[in-house]
């Protein structure tokens, strides 16, 4: 029943033949007291085809704190986000930039007599729920905008030369409990335009979007 009402959480499934991008952004707040609550997020994807049919894009996640007059203490605490970002299988992180660095010592020795879970290496080998995962830790403390930002390619590429028109899919998968804007665009490869605006550039913006974002869109060779 929840699933159907679309408030479940759940990350979308893509099917073998996808073309297109995904993404789902995860926070999680962490020893920063109840500063979540001051957080705005606001999320931006810029997407490349390149004459090779391959698809580059650049990531740019800008949160601020505005909980520094608060009176309560604990919402004027640093925002300590560890964030994860879910994009296709098999995506290549080239770059990034604007994260924490957190060192965590471990009150145990875990490399003796312990065994390690299969989940959990797989989470942190960068695989979650069928897809990639890039995570890190992104703190923002209280009256602070600040900006990550990665660049990564997709790992499915387009056959340009064997059709003239292409459908292009644009997923979201949005955290539940989280607000913020969301911005997609994308740039289509030389002798291309995307049919929705008629030329080379399409934009897509949602200052509120709902919990799971699609936006179809068709490739046409000029």
């Amino acid at each position: 029943f929840i699933q159907n009402m679309g408030v479940g959480g759940e990350v979308t499934r893509l099917p073998k033949d996808f073309f297109g991008e995904y993404l789902a952004v995860i926070n999680a707040n962490i020893a920063g007291g109840k500063s979540d609550a001051f957080i705005n997020q606001k999320i931006s994807l810029a997407s490349k085809i390149d004459g090779k049919g391959e698809i580059s894009n650049t990531l740019v996640i800008t949160r601020s704190h505005t909980g520094q007059n608060e009176k309560d203490s604990w919402y004027r605490k640093t925002n300590q986000n560890y964030i994860q970002i879910l994009a296709p299988l098999g995506s290549k992180l080239i770059d990034i930039s604007g994260d924490s660095e957190k060192k965590i010592k471990p009150l145990v020795n875990y490399k003796r007599d312990y065994k390690t879970d299969p989940d959990v290496a797989a989470i942190e080998n960068g695989e979650q729920f069928g897809k990639q995962v890039f995570d890190t830790w992104f703190n923002v403390p209280a009256g602070k905008t600040k900006k990550l930002e990665l660049r990564y390619k997709n790992p499915e590429k387009i056959h340009l030369k064997k059709q003239k028109i292409s459908l292009y899919h644009f997923i979201f998968d949005k955290q539940s409990g989280v607000n913020g804007s969301l911005e997609f665009s994308i740039e289509a490869p030389p002798g291309f335009v995307w049919q929705e605006s008629g030329g080379p550039y399409f934009i897509y913006k949602n200052d509120n979007p709902t919990s799971k974002e699609i936006v179809s869109l068709q490739l046409k060779k000029l």
